[in-house]
């Protein structure tokens, strides 16, 4: 284990959001990252309205790759299923969803608003 390192990092939806939990750690073992997070908002204000969190600690370097453990409360849109995926080049973590049990997945919907709170852990390779 020659390239192995821990650290902090600031996960965001931008704008002027106020946040009673804003925090992120990582593991990052050669390529391969593991980016904990965790947002309570308190004020959405400005944040984006497109379930975005900005900030990982290191740009991917291949697309598609997806959260594990993902919980969320008190989100602005009614969903069963929810998904954090990366693009290739990006710092970006972007969401999917499924609102029913037989509906399919939709892209970067307005889940934000105050009082939202989201956790989980993306593992993906920079």
């Amino acid at each position: 284990l020659d390239d192995y390192e821990e650290g902090t990092w600031t996960p965001s939806i931008g704008g002027n959001t106020t946040y009673s939990t804003q925090a992120g750690n990582y593991i990052k073992v050669g390529n391969m990252v593991m980016a904990h997070f965790r947002l309570s908002i308190t004020t959405k204000g400005t944040g984006n309205s497109s379930g975005s969190i900005y900030g990982l600690p290191f740009s991917s370097t291949k697309a598609s790759q997806n959260t594990s453990n993902l919980t969320w409360g008190s989100l602005a849109t009614n969903i069963i299923y929810g998904v954090y995926y990366v693009g290739s080049g990006s710092q970006t973590m972007y969401f999917s969803y499924s609102a029913s049990a037989s509906g399919s997945l939709s892209n970067n919907p307005d889940i934000f608003q105050d009082g939202a709170s989201i956790n989980g852990t993306l593992i993906y390779i920079a």
